[in-house]
């Protein structure tokens, strides 16, 4: 009897993505508690979010590499869409911290850009990486 989900081919734990993942939640984590400037919090932490994606799922599943470039950065686009839609309030989150920290209240097109910037971030690292190898 063949399985349709096989666990053992969708799960690979890969370390170096894994700590990388971990250091920038740990950038991020510091940022959203307590950097409240007008570029790091806004600008920069935003430019990060889609490279943790890329990293936690690049550390976790096997897969394309570009699958999870495009599944992070539409995760990014997906929940600052969903801000433009209160979101937070309409699921009655707005009193935990935790919830408006992690989506997010207020739409903003230059989140947009700070998400496209880190996805095109990892576009450009993967494919200097790709070459070196080709070298």
């Amino acid at each position: 009897m063949t399985r349709f989900l096989n666990i053992e081919k969708i799960i690979e734990f890969k370390l170096i993505y894994l700590l990388i993942a971990a250091g920038l939640f740990l950038i991020e984590t510091y940022i959203a508690i307590w950097v409240h400037d007008g570029f790091v919090r806004p600008y920069l932490g935003d430019f990060i979010v889609p490279l943790f994606l890329y990293c936690l799922f690049r550390g976790l599943f096997t897969g394309s590499k570009y699958i999870w470039i495009f599944s992070s950065f539409g995760i990014c686009y997906v929940i600052e869409i969903l801000q433009g839609f209160q979101i937070v309030e309409k699921l009655g989150l707005s009193n935990f911290k935790l919830a408006v920290i992690l989506i997010g209240t207020s739409f903003s097109i230059e989140d947009l850009a700070a998400y496209t910037a880190g996805a095109g971030t990892i576009v450009l690292f993967e494919k200097m990486k790709m070459s070196k190898y080709q070298q």
